[in-house]
C-alpha cells in the first residue's frame, strides 16, 4: 500500500488496511518530516550509585548494541567496553579519582544515537567538609556538612567549639548537614572548632579529622574573616575544608528562622518514624537558608560575599580564569599552566553546599544555563591537582 492511500472504514471501524497504514507510518516517521516516534523516553542505566569491588550496571528497558564509556579512570570494565546492554565495572584502587560518570550510548531503530549517562562513586570513602560559623546578635553556632553526599552512607559527627583558650563545648550528631547548639559569644572574641568524621558505606569505613581557630590582628582582638582574594583564609590547601562565616542583625535572624519553618512545613514526609532522615532534611533546609548571609572580608568592612564576587567578579580562587563572570548560560575556561591541556581535564560545578549540579570532561565552554541563579564553585581537576574558581549565575 502506497503512504499517500488513506481508506477509512464506513462503520468507524479500523479495517486491516488501516492497521497496516498505521505500521507502516510509525515504521518511517521521516515522512512527512514525523520524528514524534524518536521523542520517546529514553532507557536509564540501572546499578547502584556506590559500587564496591565488581559491579553490574545496565539498561532498563533493555538496549541491544550500545557501548560502554567512562568520563576518567575511577573504574574499569571487567567485561570490555563494548558490546550488550550490561557491563561489569571493576574499582580501580590506584586512580585518584573517587567517582566517575558512566555513559552508554546506543541508536534506536530509525533514530539518532542517544548516550544516557549516570555518575557513580567507586567506593572509595572521602569527602570535602565545609564549616560555617554563624554569627548572631549574642549567641554563636557551628554548621558542617560533608560533600559528596555518598548515597547510602551514614555519617557520625564529633564537635568540639567554644571560645579559644577556653573550655570547649562537645556536640555529637549524625547525619550529612548538622549544626551544633547556640553558644555565647563576645563581640571579636576568636574561636576554635575541631571536628572528627566518620563515614561508613557497604564499603567500608573511614574517619577524617579537621579543624581551625582565628587569629588575631596585630594587639586587636579581631578574628580574620574569610577572605575572598585569600584562599588560605577559608581553604586547606588540599582543598579538603573550607570554612565559612554567616552574619546575622536582629532583624536578619528572625527572617532566616522563619525561612527555614516556611521551607519545612512545605516538605512531604513519606516515613515520619525516620528520625535520622528528617533531621538530615532539616539540617539540609537550614545549610540552603544560610547562603544569602555568607560573608568575606575587605578591610575588616564585610559585605555580603555575593556582592562582593559582583563588584570583584576579576578575582580568582587559583590561576585558571572563566569568562563572562557573570554568566547567564555558559562559562569559557582558561586553564592554568599547572594542567596538560593535552589530556582530559575533568570539571564539576557545585553550589555552596558542594552538591555537584553537572561535571564532565573540560571541552569550549561549561553550560550552565540550566542551573539556577546564585554564587557557585567551579572544580578543575587533573590527576591529582585541583583548582577551584568562583563564579556567579545571573
Amino acid at each position: 500500500m502506497k503512504k499517500e492511500e488513506k481508506v477509512l472504514s464506513n462503520d468507524g471501524e479500523l479495517g486491516q488496511m488501516e492497521i497496516d497504514y498505521v505500521k507502516v507510518y510509525q515504521r518511517h516517521p521521516e515522512w512527512e518530516g514525523r520524528t514524534e516516534i524518536c521523542s520517546t523516553p529514553p532507557a536509564i542505566i540501572t546499578g547502584p550509585d556506590v559500587m564496591c569491588g565488581t559491579t553490574a550496571y545496565g539498561t532498563s528497558p533493555t538496549t541491544i548494541g550500545g557501548t560502554w564509556s567512562r568520563s576518567n579512570d575511577a573504574v574499569t570494565f571487567g567485561g570490555g567496553p563494548a558490546g550488550g546492554n550490561s557491563v561489569l565495572v571493576t574499582a580501580n584502587p590506584a586512580s585518584p579519582h573517587t567517582s566517575t560518570v558512566l555513559s552508554y550510548t546506543y541508536t534506536p531503530t530509525g533514530c539518532p544515537p542517544v548516550t544516557i549517562s549516570k555518575t557513580i562513586n567507586n567506593g572509595t570513602i572521602g569527602a570535602n567538609v565545609f564549616v560555617s560559623r554563624n554569627w548572631y546578635l549574642f549567641k554563636q553556632d557551628f554548621s558542617l556538612w560533608a560533600s559528596p553526599n555518598i548515597s547510602g552512607a551514614s555519617y557520625s559527627w564529633k564537635v568540639w567549639y567554644g571560645r579559644l583558650g577556653s573550655n570547649l563545648n562537645y556536640y555529637t550528631a549524625t547525619g550529612n548537614y548538622i549544626t551544633t547548639p547556640r553558644i555565647n559569644h563576645y563581640l571579636y572574641t576568636p574561636y576554635d572548632i575541631n571536628w572528627e568524621l566518620t563515614i561508613t558505606t557497604n564499603c567500608g569505613q573511614k574517619t577524617i579529622k579537621g579543624g581551625k581557630w582565628s587569629l588575631i590582628s596585630g594587639n586587636i582582638s579581631m578574628e580574620t574573616a574569610p577572605n575572598l582574594s585569600n584562599p588560605s583564609t577559608f581553604m586547606k590547601a588540599d582543598t579538603t575544608e573550607f570554612y565559612l562565616e554567616t552574619r546575622f542583625t536582629e532583624a536578619d535572624s528572625l527572617l532566616y528562622e522563619q525561612t527555614v519553618k516556611e521551607v519545612i512545613a512545605k516538605k512531604f514526609i513519606e516515613n515520619i518514624k525516620d528520625t535520622l532522615a528528617i533531621a538530615d532534611m532539616i539540617g539540609k533546609i537550614r545549610m540552603e537558608a544560610l547562603e544569602p548571609y555568607l560573608y568575606f572580608s575587605i578591610d575588616s568592612n564585610f559585605i555580603p560575599a555575593m556582592a562582593q564576587m559582583a563588584l570583584n567578579s576579576n578575582i580568582e580562587l587559583e590561576t585558571s580564569k572563566v569568562y563572562p563572570n557573570p554568566t547567564k548560560t555558559s562559562l569559557t575556561v582558561e586553564v592554568s599552566n599547572k594542567f596538560d591541556v593535552n589530556k582530559p581535564i575533568e570539571f564539576k560545578v557545585l553550589n555552596t553546599l558542594g552538591t555537584v549540579l553537572t561535571n564532565g570532561v573540560l571541552k569550549d565552554v561549561i553550560k550552565v544555563g540550566k542551573i539556577p541563579s546564585g554564587n557557585y564553585i567551579l572544580e578543575l581537576s587533573q590527576n591529582l591537582h585541583k583548582e577551584h574558581i568562583k563564579f556567579i549565575k545571573e
